[in-house]
């Protein structure tokens, strides 16, 4: 809907500045606007996550993904945010895992869950591909790592 649009986009500008309360005000008019909007949610969820609001932002990709469960930021934003609640659980390493071709990071994250729940194999898997991945930004700690888990 077009009246959802001008909220929605004044929210990601002010979340790409850093001004998050503000892009969650703006972000929520959106959602009065149009609540169906999975994309507002989602970004709401960013908006969250980033202010370390784990337990709401996990509930915010809920409802985006209930909408268009295809989106990888939102999936990554709720594995993240599992992640943050120390809920170490498969449906958290899925979500990671579902996102990580958009955000190679999301490899780190989904082998700490695995490792947590016992999967070293899996750990070890998350871990290699990430360090195959071209431009990754945390090889040496990706490293160390994998060569604790060996």
């Amino acid at each position: 809907p077009w009246g959802v649009q001008a909220p929605h986009r004044l929210g990601c500008r002010r979340l790409g500045r850093g001004g998050l309360e503000e892009a969650l005000a703006a972000c929520n008019g959106a959602i009065a606007i149009a609540a169906s909007a999975p994309c507002v949610h989602g970004s709401v969820a960013v908006a969250l996550l980033q202010q370390q609001r784990p337990t709401e932002a996990e509930q915010a990709a809920r409802v985006a993904l209930q909408t268009d469960g295809g989106i990888a930021k939102t999936k990554y934003v709720l594995g993240m945010a599992l992640f943050g609640q120390r809920k170490f659980t498969l449906e958290a390493a899925q979500s990671l895992r579902q996102s990580e071709d958009e955000f190679p990071n999301a490899r780190l994250a989904a082998a700490a869950v695995f490792e947590r729940l016992g999967e070293v194999k899996e750990a070890r898997l998350e871990l290699n591909t990430y360090l195959d991945t071209p431009g990754a930004i945390r090889q040496p700690e990706g490293k160390a790592w994998l060569w604790r888990l060996k």
